[in-house]
């Protein structure tokens, strides 16, 4: 059932099985789709649509999340946004990230302030941070690298912890 546990919650939208399901006392947030937000428990500001996405979400606030999947690990994150299947997906904490595309920033765990746009773009970043990935496949391997850039289709492709690099095509 949506909003099944809400006791002091307000101003929540849940629609589809176990929509905003925990939620107590959480406010300002919708949930459209199966599991979307089903864990959030006192979490404010959130977006969740398609099949389980923000489910993991209990604390976490102002994040939005368009796609089966997107954010749905995520737990106690801040201004995350992800748009497409399974983008931070593995995200947990992470905070003010921003994925456009088919499972980008996928692995994303701790990472925080990391921009990916285009399929699959920084896919396997797991605690970098402050990195820029603008087109498919770019950063596609880095982990743990700083402030790095990579424009254009697989650019910085096999990158894993280098720091301050540019790539343009």
């Amino acid at each position: 059932s949506s909003l099944y546990l809400n006791t002091t919650g307000n101003h929540n939208v849940a629609v589809g099985e176990n929509a905003l399901n925990q939620n107590t006392s959480g406010y300002y947030n919708c949930a459209f789709g199966t599991w979307a937000l089903e864990h959030n428990t006192t979490g404010f500001d959130n977006v969740a649509t398609g099949i389980g996405a923000l489910n993991g979400c209990t604390t976490g606030s102002y994040n939005v999340a368009f796609g089966t999947d997107a954010l749905m690990s995520l737990t106690t994150g801040l201004k995350n946004t992800a748009l497409g299947h399974a983008s931070l997906r593995s995200a947990t904490t992470g905070e003010s990230n921003t994925a456009g595309g088919y499972q980008s920033l996928r692995l994303n765990q701790f990472g925080y302030q990391n921009t990916a746009i285009g399929a699959v773009a920084m896919y396997s970043n797991t605690t970098g941070y402050w990195n820029t990935a603008l087109g498919g496949g770019a950063l596609y391997f880095n982990t743990t690298g700083i402030e790095n850039m990579g424009i254009g289709y697989a650019s910085i492709y096999s990158n894993i912890s280098g720091n301050y690099n540019i790539s343009i095509g």
